[in-house]
């Protein structure tokens, strides 16, 4: 009896973030709308709905563009750059994945499908029907490129379906979520690990086509080829337990407490500052600030970790005075309190401010603007190997958008692609 599936990180919470209509129509605004809710949730006030991994089997042709252009590119920028890892699918069309966005993208982790027919590395799976569908080659559907970081199955990829029931199916869209699954796993070991530094994990702890380790900069270079790879450039199979083995201890981040002067103190002339710091690997150093200007930094620590402010010169009033430790990991932490010159004041709390995120009312589409989302072709399930396997070419598209100001969903019955043999249905 058919009773469910695994996934590759079972203990991870899933947030649906919806940017295509239910036939998989879309626009580039959309995609930015949901890119800046995820960011949002991690700038809220709220740390337990934040996002660490976000998977995007979508795409299109397009330009790839700066972190300053107003589109998607800027919109991923902004989130990678508070600490949100983006997968995305290279793409189904047999084609250099350079053009493909926004797998193309620096900043996004993008993944080619290989077939993997056994579970393991070697090439010992056989074939399925035909010599394109062999184990552990490059799919015969997949993008390829220099823009590729790692590989993962997408063929015969079988799990549970929309509407209910099993399907089989397949597409660089079934292999992202796979190398999404693994991050968390990285993440939950050490999260303090960045999207660059996830990428290099994935990368260098990944399965080469010689069944060895790729090297220390994620290649493998001088360990084999992938079959079936245009560009011969062999991307290595992310490997869920070795990157969860390298992803490194947990180093928490440094604690610091400010001990003088006390918080809501009236002071005056020079005032001794004083805090004391510890860290998992050790403190370097410990940045005074007042009103977050820099006063100075303590290397020593050897007495503590001391300062002096002088006072002399300053209007009355509330001044914020707050420490900030350096470990050795270059990881930070801060402590704050307030002391008052000329008058007694109460601590000065730290404030909160939630993201406004965008909104994405229903609206008409411009002519310009449609596109096509994600997809996968459903292939009934057959018993046994017997059938001539249906190429799935599931390729998110996205089409290009006269504007990215809000997000419209399609007023009119979109476009449907066919393949030569069946009709695709979008894939949740």
């Amino acid at each position: 009896m058919e009773i469910g599936v695994v996934g590759v990180a079972p203990s991870a919470r899933i947030l649906p973030i919806k940017v295509l209509d239910d036939t998989g129509q879309g626009e580039w605004s959309n995609l930015i709308c949901g890119i800046d809710y995820i960011t949002g949730l991690d700038q809220d006030s709220d740390p337990t709905n934040n996002v660490r991994v976000a998977n995007m089997s979508l795409g299109d042709t397009g330009s790839i563009g700066n972190c300053s252009d107003g589109g998607v590119r800027e919109a991923i920028c902004t989130s990678t750059a508070a600490g949100i890892v983006y997968i995305a699918a290279a793409g189904n069309s047999t084609v250099d994945t350079a053009g493909f966005i926004p797998a193309a993208f620096p900043e996004v982790i993008a993944v080619s499908s290989i077939n993997d027919l056994d579970g393991e590395p070697g090439g010992l799976g056989g074939c399925f029907a035909f010599i394109f569908y062999c184990d552990d080659r490059l799919s015969e559907f997949s993008n390829y490129g220099s823009t590729i970081a790692v590989a993962a199955p997408g063929f015969e990829i079988y799990s549970d379906w929309t509407g209910g029931g099993y399907n089989t199916i397949d597409g660089t869209s079934m292999a992202s979520p796979h190398v999404a699954g693994v991050a968390a796993l990285a993440l939950s070991v050490q999260p303090a690990l960045s999207p660059s530094d996830v990428r290099n994990l994935l990368k260098a702890t990944g399965d080469c086509p010689n069944t060895q380790p790729a090297n220390a900069n994620g290649t493998c270079t001088g360990k084999g080829q992938w079959g079936n790879d245009p560009d011969g450039i062999a991307e290595p199979v992310v490997n869920a337990l070795r990157a969860a083995q390298n992803a490194g201890p947990y180093d928490h981040p440094p604690t610091v407490a400010l001990t003088s002067p006390t918080n809501g103190s009236s002071v005056s002339g020079v005032v001794p500052l004083a805090a004391t710091a510890s860290d998992d690997v050790g403190v370097s150093s410990v940045e005074f600030t007042i009103n977050g200007a820099h006063l100075t930094t303590d290397t020593d620590g050897s007495n503590g970790w001391t300062a002096s402010w002088n006072t002399a010169g300053l209007a009355p009033g509330v001044y914020t005075v707050a420490a900030r430790p350096a470990s050795v990991s270059v990881r930070t932490s801060r402590a704050t309190g307030s002391a008052t010159t000329g008058h007694r004041a109460t601590r000065s709390p730290r404030g909160t401010t939630r993201a406004t995120l965008p909104c994405c009312p229903p609206g008409p589409r411009s002519r310009s603007s449609r596109a096509r989302g994600t997809r996968g072709l459903r292939r009934p399930r057959t018993r046994g190997r017997s059938r001539a396997p249906t190429r799935a070419s599931d390729g998110a598209q996205l089409g290009p958008t006269t504007s990215t100001s809000n997000c419209a969903w399609t007023s009119r019955p979109p476009t449907r692609a066919r393949s030569t043999s069946t009709r695709w249905t979008g894939t949740r």
